[in-house]
């Protein structure tokens, strides 16, 4: 018997077919989505974040585990409030890292509920309210809104992990979700190159039609693309080609926001 074609794990279409055979990437022609197949194990997965987050350690938390740094995280939490306003409101940081989301969303006035399995000690020794799973929230829900900065990729099922955010967050609240973007300009130029496919633990590269697919269907109705510039380097000279990059959607990251 011929081999069953191999089913995009978001849309179910068959048109999907290896885009990079070494890096162990298919994607979808239906959807846009890329994906690693097969993943690797649990045990291979905790032995890269082990690795990764002993480095992230000895740089003495300057950066998160997303490698979101503080200015950044200010970065992100500007845009947020050119849409949503953030005093006194409840905000869950899903995969909050060593917690430079949760630190800026803090200084705009949010009451921060972060969450992460890895680092929740490290986070209330900050004097941060942390938590290690979703499941623990729900006592405390609903929230005003979620943010997950370069997580859904980590995960076997994010659209799973979407779906539970949303059921968290008040009718109308919003969620922030960052990712890769695999239709940005270095993915099309040489995806085996790409160091957001290189990197194994990155189990779903999202397109913009993609992730707003999964957005869609975890019963989010309204969406927005993020694409005001994020300075990401201390070099004019970068930034100023990243902002165009980023104005025109081939840049290496999607934004977005999406309220139900």
């Amino acid at each position: 018997m011929p081999d069953q074609p191999l089913l995009c794990p978001l849309c179910e279409a068959s048109s999907t077919g290896a885009v990079s055979v070494k890096l162990r990437i298919h994607g979808c022609a239906a959807c846009g989505l890329r994906f690693r197949h097969p993943q690797p194990s649990d045990a291979e997965l905790q032995r890269i974040y082990d690795a990764a987050y002993a480095d992230e350690r000895v740089a003495e938390g300057s950066e998160d585990m997303a490698g979101t740094t503080d200015d950044i995280a200010r970065q992100y939490v500007a845009q947020l409030l050119r849409f949503e306003p953030v005093v006194g409101r409840r905000v869950v940081d899903f995969g909050a890292g060593l917690g430079s989301m949760s630190r800026a969303l803090a200084a705009a006035g949010a009451e921060v509920f972060a969450v992460d399995a890895f680092s929740a000690d490290h986070l209330a020794q900050q004097g941060l309210r942390a938590f290690r799973s979703p499941e623990e929230l729900a006592g405390l829900a609903p929230f005003d809104g979620c943010v997950a900065m370069e997580v859904i990729e980590h995960l076997r099922h994010p659209w799973a992990l979407l779906e539970q955010l949303r059921a968290l967050t008040k009718p109308g609240g919003f969620l922030f979700v960052t990712t890769p973007n695999a239709e940005g300009l270095k993915p099309r130029l040489a995806l085996d190159g790409w160091s957001e496919a290189l990197d194994e633990a990155h189990l779903f590269l999202f397109s913009p039609r993609s992730l707003e697919t999964a957005l869609r269907r975890s019963g989010n109705q309204k969406l927005q693309r993020l694409r005001t510039a994020v300075r990401y380097s201390q070099n004019p000279l970068v930034n100023a080609a990243r902002a165009g990059l980023q104005v025109s959607g081939l840049d290496g990251q999607l934004r977005y926001l999406a309220w139900s």
